[in-house]
């Protein structure tokens, strides 16, 4: 039955829902969540911290799943969104896009999730002596997921005029002339 579902929401047509289009933000949201939790562990019972990263993996997941759904679909909130001068707002933020770009190489990608893996897994097994430390280099990881998250935000709604993409609409794509006839004749 889940292969089913699966399927049937992969083959479905695609929907933009609100969650969906409000996904960055509760990305966001629940990323700053999880830092404020491990910064105050003591701050919520011990026997609720399996069940609270639990939701929040779970609401971290399913929005994810969302966010996916609304890529693929037409949005009329994000048409809505779209700057009046998109292709001076690409050149303003030609870092972000530079950066959603750095990210999608598959080495680049692998090894930022690998350094954000274990910069967020290193409070765990630091010695309390190092606590601080390794929870800013946590912390810093964490801002920039959601520095990526709303990168790709951005990418999306200004990809035609984004300048890495090339000639994928922005910009003006040479058109080859095509041949007069009675050159081909011979």
């Amino acid at each position: 039955m889940s292969d089913n579902f699966l399927a049937q929401w992969a083959q479905g047509p695609a929907k933009a829902t609100r969650w969906g289009h409000s996904a960055p933000t509760i990305l966001t949201a629940v990323i700053g969540a999880s830092v404020l939790l491990a910064l105050r562990p003591t701050a919520y019972d011990a026997t609720l911290r399996p069940l609270i990263s639990l939701a929040l993996l779970g609401l971290m997941i399913a929005t994810m799943v969302e966010m996916r759904r609304h890529d693929r679909a037409l949005c009329e909130w994000c048409a809505a969104d779209m700057p009046l001068n998109p292709a001076q707002r690409a050149q303003s933020l030609a870092r972000r896009l530079a950066f959603v770009h750095l990210i999608s190489e598959r080495k680049a990608g692998r090894n930022y999730l690998l350094a954000v893996l274990v910069a967020c897994l290193l409070p765990l097994f630091a010695p309390a002596s190092l606590r601080i430390p390794v929870m800013t280099i946590a912390i810093l990881a964490s801002a920039s997921v959601i520095y990526l998250v709303l990168s790709q935000v951005t990418h999306r709604r200004l990809q035609p005029w984004c300048p890495q993409c090339g000639d994928q609409g922005g910009q003006d794509a040479e058109t080859p002339t095509p041949l007069p006839i009675d050159s081909l004749s011979g």
